[in-house]
């Protein structure tokens, strides 16, 4: 996949990093779930991209890099069937995420990232990565 660089750091752009605007609500964001709106997004695709805690137009690379993904559209029918059966209790905001995310392509979540501070990925041929912090929360969820 193709990850935004921060050439003058050093460093691939993700979660924390990456600050602009989200592509669903406009607001302020980081990179790869929105705060405000609760859409995941895709950090290269923020509108205004920018190094969190950098400067504004400082050289940034698209770099191709190995990532661990889900495709939640692969599991769309079984996510959509086990949310209607939740959506009826769930809080106003969050039914709204649920019917807008599904109404359109469900995104494609990073499991990894190329970086060396949180937890490394212990998977084969994964060196160099860590397991992205919403991914982590998954298992803990559903147990």
């Amino acid at each position: 996949m193709a990850i935004p660089y921060d050439v003058r750091r050093g460093r691939f752009l993700f979660e924390s990093y990456a600050s602009g605007r989200c592509p669903a609500c406009l607001y302020d964001t980081r990179g790869n779930i929105c705060e405000a709106c609760g859409h995941a997004n895709d950090p290269g695709q923020l509108f205004d991209m920018y190094p969190t805690g950098g400067q504004r137009g400082g050289p940034i690379e698209m770099r191709s890099q190995l990532q661990l993904v889900l495709d939640i559209e692969r599991w769309r029918d079984p996510l959509a069937r086990s949310l209607s059966q939740m959506c009826p209790p769930l809080r106003p905001n969050l039914a709204r995420l649920v019917r807008e995310m599904l109404s359109g392509v469900l995104p494609i979540l990073p499991i990894a990232f190329p970086s060396t501070w949180e937890i490394q990925a212990s998977f084969p041929n994964c060196e160099g990565l860590v397991l992205n912090v919403w991914a982590e929360m998954v298992p803990e969820c559903a147990g």
